[in-house]
């Protein structure tokens, strides 16, 4: 019989190990499989416009989909929030997310 201090560490390990096992197979999936739209809900060519274009970039470059990124102005991002909120599942959307306080 394992003594408890030792046969513990060992299940923890081999939980670990087919857990990671299992993920695997999952990180070889392609995602995302469509074109990303980045909605940014402030005016084009102001600084908030500016930055997202270079994440979009980079992002393009890192996932191989290309990133859209569209300016819907309006009730101090309201109307763009609402926009990602409703949108429809033909592209995989990267929604504004308000900054914390």
């Amino acid at each position: 019989m394992i003594p408890a201090r030792i046969a513990r560490p060992i299940a923890v390990l081999a939980i670990t190990a087919a857990l990671l096992s299992l993920g695997v197979g999952l990180a070889g999936a392609a995602y995302p499989d469509r074109p990303i739209k980045m909605i940014v809900p402030w005016a084009a060519g102001g600084d908030t416009d500016a930055i997202k274009r270079v994440v979009a970039n980079a992002l393009e470059k890192q996932l191989g989909q290309p990133v859209v990124v569209v300016n819907i102005t309006g009730a101090s991002g309201t109307v763009g929030a609402r926009e990602a909120k409703g949108e429809t599942r033909a592209w995989a959307t990267l929604r504004p997310c308000p900054a914390s306080s």
